[in-house]
Protein backbone atom coordinates (compact mmCIF):
# COMPACT_ATOMS: atom_id res chain seq x y z
CA UNK A 1 0.00 0.00 0.00
CA UNK A 2 1.22 3.55 -1.05
CA UNK A 3 0.63 6.87 0.15
CA UNK A 4 0.58 10.07 -1.63
CA UNK A 5 2.70 12.68 0.05
CA UNK A 6 0.10 15.70 0.21
CA UNK A 7 2.20 18.52 1.27
CA UNK A 8 5.82 18.50 0.68
CA UNK A 9 6.71 20.94 3.18
CA UNK A 10 5.31 19.18 5.93
CA UNK A 11 6.68 15.50 4.70
CA UNK A 12 10.01 16.97 5.28
CA UNK A 13 9.73 18.49 8.25
CA UNK A 14 8.03 15.25 9.43
CA UNK A 15 11.18 13.09 7.99
CA UNK A 16 13.41 15.84 9.98
CA UNK A 17 11.73 14.54 12.85
CA UNK A 18 11.66 11.25 12.83
CA UNK A 19 15.30 11.09 12.52
CA UNK A 20 15.53 13.33 15.25
CA UNK A 21 13.62 10.90 17.82
CA UNK A 22 15.42 7.49 16.53
CA UNK A 23 19.18 9.45 17.00
CA UNK A 24 18.01 9.59 20.82
CA UNK A 25 15.97 11.22 23.45
CA UNK A 26 14.98 14.55 22.94
CA UNK A 27 15.70 17.44 25.20
CA UNK A 28 13.15 19.27 27.04
CA UNK A 29 13.47 22.33 24.03
CA UNK A 30 12.68 20.09 21.40
CA UNK A 31 10.12 18.18 23.16
CA UNK A 32 8.15 20.79 23.39
CA UNK A 33 8.92 22.08 19.68
CA UNK A 34 7.89 18.70 18.47
CA UNK A 35 4.49 18.85 20.51
CA UNK A 36 3.82 22.50 18.92
CA UNK A 37 4.36 20.88 15.57
CA UNK A 38 2.11 18.32 16.12
CA UNK A 39 -0.91 20.14 17.34
CA UNK A 40 -0.45 22.47 14.58
CA UNK A 41 -2.42 20.17 11.95
CA UNK A 42 -3.59 16.25 12.31
CA UNK A 43 -1.31 16.08 8.58
CA UNK A 44 1.71 16.36 10.92
CA UNK A 45 1.01 13.52 13.22
CA UNK A 46 0.05 11.71 10.14
CA UNK A 47 3.01 12.47 8.68
CA UNK A 48 5.66 11.91 11.48
CA UNK A 49 3.60 8.14 11.86
CA UNK A 50 4.37 7.58 8.16
CA UNK A 51 7.93 8.56 8.40
CA UNK A 52 8.90 6.54 11.67
CA UNK A 53 7.14 3.34 9.54
CA UNK A 54 9.22 4.05 7.07
CA UNK A 55 12.60 4.48 9.52
CA UNK A 56 11.88 1.53 10.63
CA UNK A 57 11.23 -0.72 7.33
CA UNK A 58 15.20 0.53 6.50
CA UNK A 59 16.61 -0.79 8.82
CA UNK A 60 16.61 -4.11 7.02
CA UNK A 61 17.60 -2.84 3.60
CA UNK A 62 20.78 -3.61 2.67
CA UNK A 63 22.69 -4.50 6.36
CA UNK A 64 25.99 -6.03 4.30
CA UNK A 65 26.01 -2.52 2.37
CA UNK A 66 26.15 -4.47 -0.69
CA UNK A 67 24.46 -1.76 -2.60
CA UNK A 68 26.14 1.20 -3.72
CA UNK A 69 24.21 4.49 -4.53
CA UNK A 70 27.05 5.96 -6.04
CA UNK A 71 27.57 3.70 -8.90
CA UNK A 72 23.45 3.23 -9.65
CA UNK A 73 24.02 7.21 -10.19
CA UNK A 74 26.70 7.07 -11.90
CA UNK A 75 25.09 4.57 -14.47
CA UNK A 76 21.99 6.03 -14.61
CA UNK A 77 22.04 9.79 -13.61
CA UNK A 78 25.41 11.02 -14.38
CA UNK A 79 24.43 14.73 -14.29
CA UNK A 80 23.85 14.08 -10.72
CA UNK A 81 26.90 15.15 -9.16
CA UNK A 82 27.59 14.11 -5.40
CA UNK A 83 27.26 16.70 -2.38
CA UNK A 84 29.63 14.98 -0.05
CA UNK A 85 32.57 12.74 -0.53
CA UNK A 86 33.17 9.19 1.10
CA UNK A 87 34.46 8.57 3.97
CA UNK A 88 37.58 7.10 4.99
CA UNK A 89 37.55 3.59 5.14
CA UNK A 90 37.41 2.40 8.54
CA UNK A 91 35.52 5.01 9.39
CA UNK A 92 31.87 5.40 11.17
CA UNK A 93 30.05 6.16 7.73
CA UNK A 94 32.21 4.01 5.62
CA UNK A 95 31.62 0.73 7.75
CA UNK A 96 28.02 -0.86 8.24
CA UNK A 97 25.56 -0.47 10.82
CA UNK A 98 27.27 -3.70 12.36
CA UNK A 99 30.61 -2.45 12.23
CA UNK A 100 30.95 0.00 15.28
CA UNK A 101 33.95 -0.56 17.39
CA UNK A 102 34.64 -0.66 21.25
CA UNK A 103 37.05 2.53 21.02
CA UNK A 104 34.18 4.42 18.90
CA UNK A 105 32.30 6.85 21.41
CA UNK A 106 28.52 6.82 22.26
CA UNK A 107 28.38 10.43 20.47
CA UNK A 108 30.15 9.37 17.18
CA UNK A 109 27.83 6.11 16.93
CA UNK A 110 24.77 8.36 17.39
CA UNK A 111 26.01 10.95 15.12
CA UNK A 112 27.16 8.14 12.06
CA UNK A 113 23.31 6.90 12.92
CA UNK A 114 21.72 10.03 12.64
CA UNK A 115 23.43 10.83 9.05
CA UNK A 116 22.66 7.37 7.36
CA UNK A 117 19.11 7.60 8.45
CA UNK A 118 18.80 11.36 7.65
CA UNK A 119 20.05 9.84 4.11
CA UNK A 120 17.72 7.14 3.55
CA UNK A 121 14.72 8.96 5.00
CA UNK A 122 15.51 11.81 2.86
CA UNK A 123 15.39 8.78 -0.18
CA UNK A 124 12.53 7.13 0.89
CA UNK A 125 10.57 10.36 1.16
CA UNK A 126 11.35 10.88 -2.44
CA UNK A 127 10.42 7.59 -3.42
CA UNK A 128 7.22 7.27 -2.15
CA UNK A 129 6.17 10.56 -2.58
CA UNK A 130 7.37 11.28 -6.31
CA UNK A 131 8.12 14.40 -5.57
CA UNK A 132 9.58 16.83 -8.04
CA UNK A 133 11.46 20.12 -8.03
CA UNK A 134 11.00 20.80 -12.04
CA UNK A 135 7.98 23.01 -10.97
CA UNK A 136 9.46 25.00 -8.46
CA UNK A 137 13.07 25.83 -11.53
CA UNK A 138 11.52 28.80 -13.20
CA UNK A 139 10.67 30.91 -9.54
CA UNK A 140 13.92 30.01 -8.12
CA UNK A 141 15.60 31.12 -11.36
CA UNK A 142 14.11 34.37 -11.68
CA UNK A 143 14.40 35.04 -7.63
CA UNK A 144 18.02 33.88 -7.50
CA UNK A 145 18.97 36.20 -10.34
CA UNK A 146 16.98 39.28 -8.83
CA UNK A 147 20.12 38.60 -5.60
CA UNK A 148 16.85 38.09 -3.11
CA UNK A 149 17.45 36.46 0.32
CA UNK A 150 16.41 32.77 0.63
CA UNK A 151 12.42 32.01 0.79
CA UNK A 152 10.37 29.00 1.85
CA UNK A 153 7.23 27.83 0.24
CA UNK A 154 4.22 27.06 2.51
CA UNK A 155 0.80 25.27 0.84
CA UNK A 156 -2.36 23.70 2.07
CA UNK A 157 -4.62 21.48 0.73
CA UNK A 158 -8.48 21.51 0.52
CA UNK A 159 -9.86 21.39 4.00
CA UNK A 160 -5.82 21.47 5.51
CA UNK A 161 -4.73 23.88 7.99
CA UNK A 162 -1.52 25.21 9.30
CA UNK A 163 0.11 27.35 11.46
CA UNK A 164 3.91 28.61 11.28
CA UNK A 165 6.08 30.64 13.50
CA UNK A 166 8.02 32.97 11.44
CA UNK A 167 11.92 33.11 12.11
CA UNK A 168 11.38 36.90 13.76
CA UNK A 169 8.86 35.14 16.17
CA UNK A 170 5.65 35.80 13.88
CA UNK A 171 3.31 33.49 13.30
CA UNK A 172 1.05 32.90 10.20
CA UNK A 173 -2.11 30.76 10.16
CA UNK A 174 -2.63 29.63 6.97
CA UNK A 175 -6.13 28.53 5.64
CA UNK A 176 -7.53 25.98 3.43
CA UNK A 177 -6.20 25.61 -0.29
CA UNK A 178 -3.65 28.44 0.49
CA UNK A 179 0.31 29.39 -0.90
CA UNK A 180 2.46 31.49 1.06
CA UNK A 181 6.11 32.71 0.04
CA UNK A 182 7.92 33.65 2.77
CA UNK A 183 11.64 35.67 2.53
CA UNK A 184 13.35 37.91 4.66
CA UNK A 185 16.56 40.43 4.23
CA UNK A 186 17.66 42.71 6.68
CA UNK A 187 15.69 45.28 5.68
CA UNK A 188 12.07 43.36 4.59
CA UNK A 189 9.89 40.86 6.38
CA UNK A 190 7.98 40.02 2.53
CA UNK A 191 5.41 37.63 2.46
CA UNK A 192 3.73 36.43 -0.82
CA UNK A 193 0.03 35.27 -0.44
CA UNK A 194 0.12 33.31 -3.72
CA UNK A 195 -3.56 32.17 -2.89
CA UNK A 196 -6.22 31.30 -0.24
CA UNK A 197 -6.10 32.81 2.98
CA UNK A 198 -4.22 33.46 6.00
CA UNK A 199 -4.09 35.44 9.48
CA UNK A 200 -1.03 36.94 10.75
CA UNK A 201 -0.11 37.43 14.33
CA UNK A 202 3.26 40.01 13.69
CA UNK A 203 6.02 40.41 15.65
CA UNK A 204 6.76 43.96 16.27
CA UNK A 205 10.37 45.19 14.53
CA UNK A 206 9.76 48.72 13.33
CA UNK A 207 13.10 48.60 11.94
CA UNK A 208 12.36 45.77 9.04
CA UNK A 209 8.80 46.46 8.00
CA UNK A 210 6.37 43.12 7.68
CA UNK A 211 4.53 43.54 3.98
CA UNK A 212 2.41 41.22 2.86
CA UNK A 213 1.77 40.90 -0.93
CA UNK A 214 -1.56 39.58 -2.89
CA UNK A 215 -2.64 39.99 -6.08
CA UNK A 216 -0.51 43.42 -6.74
CA UNK A 217 -1.32 44.48 -3.59
CA UNK A 218 0.02 45.45 -0.21
CA UNK A 219 -0.93 45.23 3.13
CA UNK A 220 2.01 46.65 5.74
CA UNK A 221 1.14 45.65 9.14
CA UNK A 222 2.22 48.21 12.76
CA UNK A 223 2.09 45.62 15.11
CA UNK A 224 -0.58 43.79 14.66
CA UNK A 225 -2.88 40.97 13.83
CA UNK A 226 -4.66 40.92 10.54
CA UNK A 227 -6.17 38.80 7.76
CA UNK A 228 -5.74 38.80 3.92
CA UNK A 229 -7.77 37.21 1.74
CA UNK A 230 -7.58 36.63 -1.92
CA UNK A 231 -11.34 37.24 -3.47
CA UNK A 232 -12.89 37.33 -6.39
CA UNK A 233 -11.97 40.56 -7.38
CA UNK A 234 -9.39 41.52 -5.53
CA UNK A 235 -8.13 41.02 -1.93
CA UNK A 236 -9.65 41.57 1.67
CA UNK A 237 -7.91 42.58 3.95
CA UNK A 238 -9.55 42.68 8.02
CA UNK A 239 -7.48 44.31 10.66
CA UNK A 240 -7.82 42.57 14.15
CA UNK A 241 -5.82 44.34 16.13
CA UNK A 242 -3.15 47.58 15.89
CA UNK A 243 -3.10 49.27 12.52
CA UNK A 244 -2.36 48.22 8.79
CA UNK A 245 -0.95 49.79 5.81
CA UNK A 246 -2.55 48.92 2.58
CA UNK A 247 -1.64 50.05 -0.88
CA UNK A 248 -3.49 48.26 -3.90
CA UNK A 249 -0.39 49.86 -6.27
CA UNK A 250 2.43 47.92 -4.69
CA UNK A 251 3.16 45.78 -7.79
CA UNK A 252 4.70 48.82 -9.89
CA UNK A 253 7.38 51.25 -10.06
CA UNK A 254 6.47 53.37 -6.63
CA UNK A 255 9.62 53.11 -4.13
CA UNK A 256 8.35 51.30 -0.65
CA UNK A 257 10.21 53.14 2.16
CA UNK A 258 12.08 50.58 3.79
CA UNK A 259 12.19 51.61 7.65
CA UNK A 260 9.21 53.91 8.48
CA UNK A 261 5.53 53.68 7.74
CA UNK A 262 4.21 57.04 5.74
CA UNK A 263 2.09 59.64 8.46
CA UNK A 264 -1.62 59.74 7.62
CA UNK A 265 -1.75 62.95 9.47
CA UNK A 266 0.98 64.47 7.82
CA UNK A 267 -0.77 64.06 4.35
CA UNK A 268 2.38 61.74 3.35
CA UNK A 269 -0.57 58.99 2.45
CA UNK A 270 -1.10 58.51 -1.69
CA UNK A 271 -4.73 59.03 -2.68
CA UNK A 272 -4.84 55.33 -3.19
CA UNK A 273 -3.25 54.07 0.17
CA UNK A 274 -4.92 53.87 3.49
CA UNK A 275 -4.66 53.18 6.88
CA UNK A 276 -6.47 50.74 8.56
CA UNK A 277 -7.20 50.19 12.38
CA UNK A 278 -8.93 47.72 14.28
CA UNK A 279 -12.21 46.91 13.35
CA UNK A 280 -11.90 48.20 9.38
CA UNK A 281 -11.17 46.26 6.19
CA UNK A 282 -10.08 47.25 3.03
CA UNK A 283 -11.00 45.72 -0.69
CA UNK A 284 -8.20 46.10 -3.26
CA UNK A 285 -7.72 45.51 -6.77
CA UNK A 286 -5.57 46.77 -9.55
CA UNK A 287 -8.79 47.59 -11.33
CA UNK A 288 -9.79 50.19 -8.77
CA UNK A 289 -8.22 53.67 -8.14
CA UNK A 290 -8.25 53.47 -3.96
CA UNK A 291 -9.22 50.74 -1.02
CA UNK A 292 -12.67 50.28 -0.44
CA UNK A 293 -12.71 50.57 2.91
CA UNK A 294 -15.87 49.60 5.69
CA UNK A 295 -16.22 48.46 8.74
CA UNK A 296 -15.01 45.07 9.49
CA UNK A 297 -16.92 41.11 10.62
CA UNK A 298 -13.87 40.60 13.01
CA UNK A 299 -16.03 37.23 14.56
CA UNK A 300 -16.42 36.34 10.59
CA UNK A 301 -12.48 37.17 9.54
CA UNK A 302 -10.73 34.81 12.48
CA UNK A 303 -13.31 32.08 13.15
CA UNK A 304 -12.15 29.82 10.20
CA UNK A 305 -9.17 28.75 13.13
CA UNK A 306 -11.59 27.26 14.94
CA UNK A 307 -12.93 25.90 11.58
CA UNK A 308 -16.09 27.76 12.15
CA UNK A 309 -17.99 29.70 9.32
CA UNK A 310 -20.20 33.06 10.49
CA UNK A 311 -22.89 34.50 8.35
CA UNK A 312 -25.17 37.38 9.02
CA UNK A 313 -27.69 37.85 6.64
CA UNK A 314 -25.48 36.14 3.56
CA UNK A 315 -26.38 35.31 0.34
CA UNK A 316 -26.76 31.53 -0.09
CA UNK A 317 -24.36 31.97 -2.81
CA UNK A 318 -21.50 33.19 -0.52
CA UNK A 319 -22.59 30.57 1.82
CA UNK A 320 -22.28 27.52 -0.59
CA UNK A 321 -19.03 28.62 -1.77
CA UNK A 322 -17.29 28.87 1.92
CA UNK A 323 -18.54 25.53 2.53
CA UNK A 324 -16.57 24.24 -0.86
CA UNK A 325 -13.82 25.46 0.18
CA UNK A 326 -13.44 23.39 2.89
CA UNK A 327 -14.92 20.21 0.94
CA UNK A 328 -14.60 17.58 -1.44
CA UNK A 329 -18.23 16.77 -1.82
CA UNK A 330 -19.53 20.40 -3.42
CA UNK A 331 -22.76 22.21 -2.79
CA UNK A 332 -24.22 23.05 -5.90
CA UNK A 333 -27.03 25.59 -6.75
CA UNK A 334 -29.45 24.28 -9.14
CA UNK A 335 -31.31 27.52 -9.84
CA UNK A 336 -28.71 31.03 -10.21
CA UNK A 337 -32.07 33.35 -8.64
CA UNK A 338 -31.52 30.60 -5.18
CA UNK A 339 -28.11 32.29 -4.54
CA UNK A 340 -29.54 35.60 -3.24
CA UNK A 341 -31.13 33.71 -0.81
CA UNK A 342 -30.25 35.17 2.76
CA UNK A 343 -29.97 33.14 6.07
CA UNK A 344 -27.31 34.07 8.98
CA UNK A 345 -25.17 31.50 11.59
CA UNK A 346 -22.78 29.80 12.29
CA UNK A 347 -21.54 26.36 11.22
CA UNK A 348 -18.93 23.75 11.55
CA UNK A 349 -16.51 24.46 8.35
CA UNK A 350 -16.47 20.35 8.21
CA UNK A 351 -19.92 19.45 8.80
CA UNK A 352 -22.13 20.54 4.83
CA UNK A 353 -24.34 17.88 5.82
CA UNK A 354 -25.79 19.79 9.18
CA UNK A 355 -25.80 22.82 6.97
CA UNK A 356 -28.16 21.56 4.41
CA UNK A 357 -30.17 19.84 7.61
CA UNK A 358 -30.40 23.65 8.89
CA UNK A 359 -31.66 24.70 5.31
CA UNK A 360 -34.04 21.76 5.11
CA UNK A 361 -36.39 23.09 7.87
CA UNK A 362 -36.89 26.12 5.78
CA UNK A 363 -39.91 26.90 3.78
CA UNK A 364 -37.54 27.81 0.99
CA UNK A 365 -34.67 25.28 0.00
CA UNK A 366 -35.08 21.62 -1.42
CA UNK A 367 -32.25 19.22 -1.08
CA UNK A 368 -31.55 16.02 -3.78
CA UNK A 369 -29.02 13.67 -2.73
CA UNK A 370 -29.41 11.52 -5.39
CA UNK A 371 -25.65 11.87 -7.01
CA UNK A 372 -22.92 10.83 -4.73
CA UNK A 373 -20.22 13.36 -6.04
CA UNK A 374 -22.89 16.17 -5.16
CA UNK A 375 -25.44 18.14 -2.99
CA UNK A 376 -27.52 19.77 -5.07
CA UNK A 377 -29.96 22.99 -3.60
CA UNK A 378 -33.36 23.80 -5.34
CA UNK A 379 -35.86 26.35 -4.91
CA UNK A 380 -38.34 24.16 -2.88
CA UNK A 381 -41.91 23.66 -5.11
CA UNK A 382 -39.73 22.89 -8.46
Amino acid sequence: MTKAVPNRQIAEEAAEWAVRIDAGPLDAADRRALAAWLKASPAHVDELLYSATILGGLRAVDRERRLSIDDYLASSAPEVIPLFTASPAGSDDAAGPSATTESATPSSRKSGLRRRWAIAASVALMAVGAVTLAAWGPWSAAHRDAGAAASSLYATDLGEQRSLTLADGSVVFLNTNSKLRVGFTSDERRLDLLQGEALFEVAHEPQRPFRVFAAGTMAQAIGTKFNVRHTRGGVRVVVVEGEVLVDPRASDARPLAARRVPSAKAGELTPDQALLVAGQQADLSLAQAAPRIADADIVAAASWRMRQLSFDDAALGEIVAEFNRYNRTPIVLSDPALSETRFSGVFDANDPKSFVAFLELSSLVEVDRSRHDRIVLAPRGR
